[in-house]
């Protein structure tokens, strides 16, 4: 299992070990260079923000330095969807993936070469096909399948970002 976040890893780890499963590799992309798996599971996905509430200062920042480098550096990207041999099963929101950062391009390749597979699967198909028809999604949109997750911004709305 990867991880652009330490403190998820470290839980994730905890997790596993509490059902036996401490076999099970757990770590962060940038930890994996080199190395090859047969199956992989990536978490893409935030850790919400009360599971720092325990978290020392310095981990906290270092959670939002390493959020910055995966949705900006290629290099992470192309590290992670390359260390599996047979198996990839890749974690998250893929309209915040095909629409943030400097690597939302590759995303939005490797999102539409699942769907010609078939192996995408998406809670919210029909909003994630309306949004690769038009590049844009509507705030509203979001807020009915994932309310819970968004926050109202007062930041103006921008192509090719969620407005």
């Amino acid at each position: 299992v990867l991880s652009y976040y330490q403190l998820q890893v470290l839980r994730l780890r905890s997790h596993l070990r509490s059902k036996r499963l401490s076999q099970v590799k757990v770590d962060r992309i940038e930890r994996i260079q080199g190395k090859e798996y047969r199956a992989l599971i990536i978490s893409t996905v935030r850790t919400c923000a009360s599971d720092f509430k325990q978290s020392k200062q310095e981990d906290i920042e270092d959670e939002i330095q390493s959020e910055n480098g995966f949705l900006n550096n290629v290099k992470f990207f192309n590290t992670a969807i390359t260390r599996s041999k047979e198996w990839l099963v890749i974690v998250g929101e893929p309209i915040t993936l095909c629409t943030v950062g400097y690597n939302s391009p590759c995303w939005m390749e490797l999102i539409k070469h699942c769907i010609e597979l078939k192996t995408f699967k998406y809670q919210c198909p029909e909003l994630f096909m309306k949004f690769l028809e038009t590049r844009v999604i509507s705030r509203q949109m979001m807020q009915k399948q994932h309310g819970e997750f968004l926050k109202k911004s007062t930041a103006p709305p921008q192509a090719n970002k969620i407005i």
